[in-house]
């Protein structure tokens, strides 16, 4: 339940926010779409290429994908969830691509090109991590233990 009140208020910011750029206009339908999606493919990359193969599809999406940044940016926090995760559980350091500093640099341009102030990005980020962290939870605990 508690998911689904923090999901369902990260939607609604961003939709707010995203009204203010015309390039990143979309409805909490489709918000809502991509917050899933991207966390399902962070998992099953990792799963699959480990770290440096999502990495890539990091940088790949940033550098590729026109028009649609906020995936990337999903990805790209979906993808620091995992390392932090994954690297507390084996007891390894964390991957330096997924260095808060790092993921910070990438993610930036993206809040900028929304035309988003310092506090609603910071309070924006603060919604979309817990909810992204909560996804990709669901996602790892569902690929650990498949029906």
């Amino acid at each position: 339940m508690k998911i689904k009140m923090i999901f369902a208020v990260a939607l609604s910011l961003l939709f707010m926010f995203s009204k203010s750029s015309v390039a990143e206009t979309r409805s909490p339908a489709t918000i809502e779409k991509e917050l899933k999606l991207t966390t399902k493919v962070a998992v099953q990359t990792y799963r699959k290429g480990g770290m440096a193969e999502l990495f890539q599809m990091v940088e790949d999406c940033y550098q590729k994908v026109e028009g649609k940044q906020f995936v990337c940016l999903y990805l790209d926090l979906a993808s620091l969830h995992i390392d932090q995760t994954i690297s507390a559980a084996m007891n390894y350091p964390p991957n330096d691509n997924f260095s808060n500093t790092q993921v910070i640099s990438r993610i930036n341009p993206v809040l900028k090109s929304a035309r988003m102030d310092r506090e609603t990005a910071s309070r924006y980020l603060v919604m979309t991590i817990s909810t992204i962290n909560k996804l990709v939870d669901q996602e790892l605990a569902a690929a650990a233990h498949p029906r």
